[in-house]
């Protein structure tokens, strides 16, 4: 078994080197014609924006797309006279539009055909020969079919294998490791999913709790899938306190941007993960619990380091968790090894058979109590109520592939087809359509305003041919904890509430005790013309819908290969506004961008979300992809 994660890597400085870069592209009948482009990056100019000053290179791209386009790729075109060489200064290199470049050319003509980076310099080159190599400026290029980016703009993290083997792909390397460790055992995808979603608390513990709530989409081997609901009820079946006790919290993200949560006992609603997992495993699982249940007791027993951008999350939230004493004792002084005993111990009671899971009467008491002393809404009543929901996915066609996705009440996975069948209504793939498709679904499809903040998703795909996506979360936690779970803060999260918007917190009780409340997320399982499938879904918060709807276009229209599609830049659209990672603008200026306002950022980011997804094959073969956005990593065996 080979598990891979991926690091953060720092973005390019000008005066730092980067290292040769090849990016073939198909290519077509026409002259060899070596066009250069030196970028040179102002040590001296730190200080410039990385996307301010860099038009210029804008317009001379432009000049060259628009000299190819209209000659076309004929044999013989003096190109080179035209179009020799182009000195730009940029204060900091972007070395991101690359990919924006090679897309762009693809798009427009397929002259084009290899790409490379040396140094402070980008050079392309065109090719009438496949399999050639040929000389750039003294460097040599491939020319082959395949577009990548290795370096500048990071791959996703990938694994394959054969036929029969299994695949994990999840949002931290021991979740991985959990996953795969089951299938090893013999578990099928939901033992898998099942294990890592116990563990996730432990590996993701800003994004994963028992006391959020999910969603698992499981399909087994050439069979539809079905979709597990067990995201969180409205509390209030035990009556409502007079004034539910709600902590306000300022959260800063970065210098400059900020947001405000509320949290404490007052924001918790009914948990759905502890029994929406055990009605899972009590469905579909294969081994015993205790089992699957045995790697998450060893994480909370052993501890273990974070992968770093779990602890950025630790630090981001860490206002709230600090809420409490008993929440900060456990989530802000553990000097880099991460243990947690209460849960360990939890766990422990829960594989002995000593608790008897969610409705334990014990348990339930200990929960409730401690929510209601603290002045929040849930009760004993909601908690002996709650029912995980198993439901028909949301089914749709387009362009001859099958998409199932996570169907009403939430409204995450109504977006995501809806977008998809105004695209293929459309008849256009364009990014502007796209655009235009995200943004009529969202205000057709959605009943409230944005949603969950801490996502996380795991994707399994086991030795039969079973695939689960699960995705849950846990909000932006409460600051409050019981028996080592920090509680969620749905009730206070402004992006599910639009009571609490519009009334002010203290509006929680005129909304129906009992009620599924909606979400964004979307678990998602396609089946490609030629038989393969997928599983996949995103963290993300409000950008789940687009991180989804914007990988599956790629993959079913335009026909790119997984892990490219999760590795490509993303695009967002929200309040009439397009936020684009860099590498997506057609060569056009900004900031405007399908006739809306454009915010470019100077680097992908998880704010993109993190696809993480797993392959079965035509031919049995099968891959995992993890998204470097969000801590990516990937198992197959």
């Amino acid at each position: 078994m080979h598990v891979h994660s991926v690091r953060h890597q720092a973005p390019h400085r000008p005066g730092d080197p980067l290292d040769e870069l090849v990016v073939p592209l198909s290519g077509a009948a026409g002259e060899f014609v070596p066009l250069a482009i030196r970028v040179q990056a102002d040590a001296d100019d730190s200080q410039s924006p990385p996307l301010g000053s860099s038009l210029q290179i804008r317009e001379a791209l432009l000049e060259i797309r628009a000299g190819l386009g209209n000659r076309g790729a004929h044999a013989g075109d003096d190109l080179n006279s035209r179009f020799e060489e182009f000195v730009l200064d940029l204060g900091v290199l972007p070395a991101e539009w690359c990919r924006e470049f090679i897309d762009d050319f693809a798009g427009g003509t397929d002259q084009l055909t290899g790409l490379q980076v040396h140094e402070s310099k980008f050079e392309f080159h065109t090719e009438a020969r496949r399999g050639r190599r040929v000389e750039c400026q003294g460097h040599t290029c491939r020319v082959g079919r395949r577009a990548r980016l290795r370096g500048v703009f990071a791959d996703a993290v990938v694994a394959e294998g054969g036929p029969g083997s299994t695949a994990v792909a999840a949002g931290s390397s021991q979740a991985a490791a959990t996953a795969a460790a089951i299938l090893q055992l013999g578990g099928n995808a939901i033992d898998a999913v099942t294990a890592a979603g116990f563990a996730t608390p432990m590996c993701e513990p800003v994004l994963s709790s028992l006391a959020g709530g999910g969603f698992c989409l499981y399909a087994p081997a050439n069979a539809e899938p079905k979709l597990l609901d067990f995201f969180v009820d409205v509390p209030g079946l035990g009556g409502m306190p007079d004034s539910p006790m709600v902590e306000t919290v300022t959260v800063k993200f970065g210098n400059t941007a900020e947001q405000v949560f509320h949290a404490g006992w007052g924001t918790v609603a009914t948990p759905g993960c502890f029994a929406g997992y055990l009605d899972m495993h009590r469905r579909w699982g294969r081994l015993p619990l205790a089992e699957v249940l045995a790697p998450a007791i060893e994480l909370a027993a052993s501890g273990l380091h974070l992968d770093p951008i779990q602890i950025r999350f630790l630090d981001v939230v860490a206002p709230i968790l600090e809420l409490t004493e008993h929440s900060a004792s456990i989530f802000t002084s553990h000097d880099g090894l991460f243990t947690n005993h209460e849960y360990r111990r939890l766990l422990t009671d829960l594989a002995q058979g000593d608790i008897e899971g969610a409705y334990d009467s014990a348990y339930i008491s200990s929960v409730s109590n401690a929510v209601r002393k603290g002045g929040g809404v849930l009760s004993s009543e909601d908690m002996r109520n709650y029912r995980p929901m198993l439901r028909d996915p949301l089914r749709t066609t387009h362009s001859g592939a099958q998409v199932w996705t996570n169907p009403p009440p939430s409204f995450g996975g109504s977006i995501v087809s809806d977008a998809l069948d105004r695209i293929a209504r459309a008849q256009s793939s364009s990014w502007e359509t796209v655009v235009d498709a995200l943004e009529d679904a969202t205000s057709a499809q959605r009943k409230v305003t944005d949603v969950t903040e801490g996502t996380t998703h795991i994707s399994v795909l086991d030795a039969s041919g079973g695939m689960a996506a699960l995705s849950v979360s846990n909000g932006a936690g409460s600051g409050t904890v019981v028996d080592g779970i920090q509680l969620n803060n749905m009730l206070g999260e402004e992006d599910l509430n639009t009571a609490i918007q519009t009334s002010g917190i203290g509006a929680i009780h005129e909304l129906q005790p009992g009620t599924r409340m909606g979400s964004m997320m979307a678990p998602t399982i396609t089946e490609l013309r030629d038989g393969s499938r997928i599983a996949l879904g995103t963290g993300g918060s409000e950008r789940i819908r687009s991180a989804v709807t914007t990988t599956l276009t790629r993959v079913i229209d335009l026909r790119m290969a997984l892990d490219d599609a999760v590795a490509a830049p993303r695009l967002h659209v929200a309040n009439g506004q397009v936020d684009l990672e860099p590498g997506l603008l057609q060569f056009r200026r900004i900031p405007e961008f399908a006739g809306r306002p454009a915010r470019v950022w100077p680097t992908r980011d998880l704010y993109f979300g993190g696809v993480h997804a797993v392959m079965k094959r035509k031919d049995g073969s099968v891959l995992a992809v993890g998204d470097p956005r969000r801590g990516g990593s990937v198992a197959v065996d």
